[in-house]
């Protein structure tokens, strides 16, 4: 990501993680970002659960991310609950920015030399990924990339004067799929999603992986802004990002080679049951600290088997093409408290629950799914219209059905979660 010239961003980030507010407005786009920063203590922005706190800590967890031990934004580094993944970590950390094995230097994916123009368009990266909560929160990745990408085309010249050409269509990638980590990590998403950041037939390699770096840095300072980054979180993330930059080794650039890659690894059985066990670990988990998470892949894998007999390798192969279950964590989360508050307390039973409705969805839209031989579609769902937060009691209702009576409780979940192409 080198620099054509000296750009004022380093000016921006030498004192404070957060700009200043008299700086700030002065900043291409500085309505809008001093709309969504400042004061740092108001309780939310119009539209905006999270509000200004939230935005300060992406700044504050960024900085923590960029520092010589990154490993300070885990919460859990004292005693972490999953040694591995911290290890797995901060090697991952050292391969990103030091390298690793003989010559060092020269295998890291940022070179030294670049360290600085790097981190310094990072802090930039992060200043701006939320700028489409000034119109919206809901869908803010989109509103934020059209904004930015379309409107107010004085402010995107300005701010084009500040960045490389390659560095304004990172900025761009990373407002626009910034949640796409987060999604893979709580199992809404498979890793095929990652596929539509990619566009390898315009950039080389290289810029590609470090594109995706930079989108996986700034979502991870996201996530961490959002609840705590435990080692296991961010393992998780670093995972998936290695099994990404593998396969964009592996498709030589060749945009064409990429997607059966991913989809491959996808499909497997035991990707399948690590998805869905995320997808239950994250919406099982009680802040009261009263119910265990539900985190056993035994238990998934048994009930798989019992639910699919011997077409699990069907529902493998189609699972994976649902590539986004979007909005869908509020929804299941909803179940399960439901569930817990009727005394299916369970983890057997509430997987079985989970399970069936997304045996339902890939029913539902097993035609989207499959194409001719040797061609993909990926599809997202929409669960937006049964979050409780826009549809409280119709959620609730939903769910009683779907509890009490799960057959026609399904067939009205199944005819409220539209589908759409992300590939085709």
């Amino acid at each position: 990501m080198k620099r054509k010239s000296k750009d004022s961003f380093g000016e921006i980030f030498a004192g404070n993680a957060v700009p200043d507010s008299a700086t700030l407005p002065t900043l291409p786009y500085g309505e809008q970002l001093a709309a969504l920063f400042y004061p740092s203590q108001t309780p939310a922005h119009p539209g905006d659960p999270k509000g200004a706190p939230h935005l300060h800590a992406v700044m504050k967890n960024m900085a923590l991310l960029l520092s010589d031990q990154p490993a300070d934004i885990l919460a859990d580094q004292a005693s972490p609950d999953c040694p591995n993944e911290l290890d797995s970590f901060e090697m991952s950390y050292r391969q990103i920015w030091h390298g690793i094995g003989k010559g060092a230097p020269t295998t890291a994916l940022f070179p030294p030399g670049e360290h600085q123009a790097t981190k310094t368009f990072l802090r930039a990266a992060a200043l701006y990924h939320d700028i489409g909560k000034y119109v919206n929160t809901d869908r803010h990745p989109t509103i934020g990339w059209y904004l930015v990408s379309s409107m107010y085309p004085e402010e995107r010249d300005k701010l084009q004067l500040l960045l490389t050409r390659t560095e304004f269509r990172t900025l761009l990638t990373i407002i626009r799929d910034h949640d796409k980590f987060g999604v893979l990590s709580s199992g809404e998403a498979s890793l095929p999603l990652l596929a539509s950041i990619t566009n390898l037939m315009q950039e080389e390699v290289k810029i590609q992986e470090q594109r995706l770096t930079a989108l996986m840095l700034v979502s991870l300072a996201d996530m961490s802004a959002s609840f705590p980054l435990t080692s296991c979180v961010a393992g998780t993330v670093m995972r998936d990002w290695s099994r990404f930059i593998k396969a964009l080794e592996n498709a030589w650039g060749d945009r064409g080679r990429l997607l059966p890659y991913v989809v491959q690894e996808a499909r497997q059985y035991e990707s399948t049951v690590e998805r869905i066990r995320r997808l239950l670990l994250t919406v099982s988990r009680d802040d009261s600290g009263r119910w265990p998470t539900i985190d056993d892949k035994e238990l998934i894998s048994d009930i798989l088997k019992t639910t699919f007999t011997n077409r699990v390798d069907v529902f493998c192969e189609d699972f994976a093409l649902v590539a986004k279950l979007d909005y869908s964590l509020r929804f299941f989360r909803l179940v399960v408290q439901e569930c817990r508050l009727r005394g299916i307390t369970g983890p057997s039973s509430i997987a079985h629950i989970i399970i069936n409705i997304l045996k339902g969805i890939v029913e539902t839209y097993d035609e989207m799914l499959h194409a001719r031989r040797g061609h993909y579609r990926l599809i997202g769902v929409e669960f937006g219209s049964l979050a409780p937060a826009h549809a409280p009691e119709k959620a609730r209702a939903l769910i009683n059905l779907l509890l009490e009576r799960p057959a026609e409780g399904l067939s009205w979940l199944l005819s409220d979660v539209p589908a759409w192409y992300i590939w085709e």
